[in-house]
């Protein structure tokens, strides 16, 4: 995914992670791809429902990624609750 979305391919990144199954069942890593492959297409609604969905994942990563979706919508008060907690 992280290739297909380095060479400005996101639509075929979203169709692979979708190949893999549903959002929330994906591996924590590729769900962050997922809500970044989103995000490039423009589709912040999505990414910001991917990031809800690892909002209480005891995971820095996830966490991080939670922090930029919610950055990325202008909501700086959570975005630097979920990085405290990372």
């Amino acid at each position: 995914m992280i290739i297909l979305r380095s060479e400005n391919k996101p639509d075929e990144a979203v169709a692979l992670a979708k190949k893999q199954g549903a959002d929330n069942t994906l591996p924590l890593d590729i769900r962050a791809q997922l809500g970044r492959a989103y995000a490039q297409l423009g589709k912040v609604p999505d990414m910001v429902k991917v990031a809800d969905s690892m909002k209480d994942v005891p995971d820095a990563m996830a966490l991080t990624f939670v922090a930029e979706a919610y950055r990325r919508i202008g909501d700086h008060g959570r975005a630097r609750g979920e990085l405290d907690n990372a």
